[in-house]
């Protein structure tokens, strides 16, 4: 596994599900040809929204979902969110965001 896909959360219920699959939907394609192994981890920061409610169904085994029950605030979530990464490379997406399903493949080409 080489890349680790970041997603801190807090109170993200209403976008966490989309984001989360983009980060799934990736055709993360080596320089050799061969599909690459990621992993995607989300790090809830004490969400009171059902945020992880939201991603309850979702079976993957790139899918890490780490909970914290207190609110520790934005650079702490941050912090923790990469401590969490087990790979060489780590990208980092926000609740609110949508990757494109080449997104992995492209920013990877460079290494």
């Amino acid at each position: 596994m080489r890349v680790s896909v970041v997603i801190p959360a807090f109170n993200g219920k209403r976008w966490i599900r989309a984001a989360v699959e983009s980060a799934l939907n990736q055709i993360f394609i080596g320089s050799d040809g061969l599909p690459e192994l990621f992993e995607v981890i989300v790090r809830d920061d004490g969400s009171t929204d059902g945020t992880l409610d939201a991603l309850e169904d979702i079976q993957d085994h790139r899918l890490r979902i780490i909970s914290d029950p207190e609110h520790l605030g934005l650079v702490a979530s941050f912090q923790r969110a990469f401590d969490l990464a087990t790979t060489q490379f780590i990208t980092v997406m926000g609740q609110d965001d949508l990757i494109d399903p080449d997104y992995l493949s492209s920013v990877m080409k460079v290494f």
